[in-house]
């Protein structure tokens, strides 16, 4: 146990100068054209306070978890193995195909975190969020990635055999996607926006706006929200108002870590 931790605070460091320097310069990017003016900066003080713990949980939660599905994948998965060679045109088409597949298996996860009361009781963290900026890609709860391993990762695994960019910088911007489709930046796509999800298009997804319930789930390739009926194209200059449709503030360090398990007692308790 003791070597769990430790292995997983170095982890948490290293991650942490990564995850910061993103913060940086996002935040920096974020002030050039704003979607959303003057947001309040407790809200962002909260974000970055909160990515520490949640890291470092991810770290000490994941491994053991991965331990019991790779050697699933390993004996019994990779029916349909992609391989290309390793010329950068090639190794981008590798990390498109990689981002493409596994954006399949993550978008009905996230549909179905928000149609089940008990998982919308996890991620309803990620959707609190008012201010709507690049410090909200790491704003989930603790229990998401563990989750994410047996509902994704597990079923991606099985499936294909699809390895991540052998070119690390490629593989490396691609990673740097869920942090930009967060950002408080004004930048619409124009024509790409039907095929790649960006903050605008993300952003209807944490709308408050009834029209904008459960919408845009696909954190990469809006493909599949077209394909299965939950895509919602935003207007000309439509940038709305973010958070929960209820209002609940879930910028406090005890109710962020805690709420699910409240929610939870509560649906048990009502037979829910």
């Amino acid at each position: 146990m003791i070597d769990a931790l430790n292995l997983a605070l170095s982890h948490t460091w290293e991650t942490l100068k990564y995850v910061f320097l993103v913060y940086a310069i996002g935040l920096l990017l974020e002030r050039i054209y704003r979607a959303e003016k003057d947001q309040p900066w407790q809200h962002i003080a909260f974000n970055l306070i909160y990515t520490i713990p949640f890291i470092f949980l991810t770290h000490l939660l994941v491994p053991p978890l991965s331990a019991i599905t790779a050697p699933l994948i390993a004996g019994y998965g990779g029916w349909l193995p992609v391989t290309l060679p390793e010329s950068f045109g090639w190794q981008l088409l590798q990390g498109l195909l990689y981002f493409f597949t596994f954006d399949f298996f993550y978008y009905w996860l996230h549909r179905l975190q928000h149609k089940s009361p008990w998982l919308w009781a996890q991620h309803k963290l990620h959707h609190a969020e008012r201010s709507l900026n690049v410090t909200t890609g790491q704003r989930h709860h603790w229990l998401e990635e563990p989750l994410r391993v047996f509902i994704v990762f597990l079923p991606f695994g099985m499936v294909f055999t699809i390895t991540p960019p052998v070119i690390s910088w490629l593989w490396t911007g691609l990673l740097l996607w869920g942090y930009m489709i967060h950002l408080n930046l004004r930048v619409p796509f124009g024509p790409l926006t039907r095929v790649f999800t960006g903050p605008q298009v993300h952003r209807l997804h944490h709308s408050i706006k009834p029209e904008h319930t459960d919408v845009n789930f696909a954190a990469f390739f809006p493909i599949w929200d077209i394909l299965f009926g939950t895509y919602v194209a935003p207007k000309h200059d439509e940038w709305p108002a973010t958070g929960l449709h209820d209002g609940e503030d879930l910028n406090h360090p005890i109710k962020s870590m805690l709420s699910p398990f409240r929610d939870w007692w509560r649906m048990a308790r009502s037979g829910r």
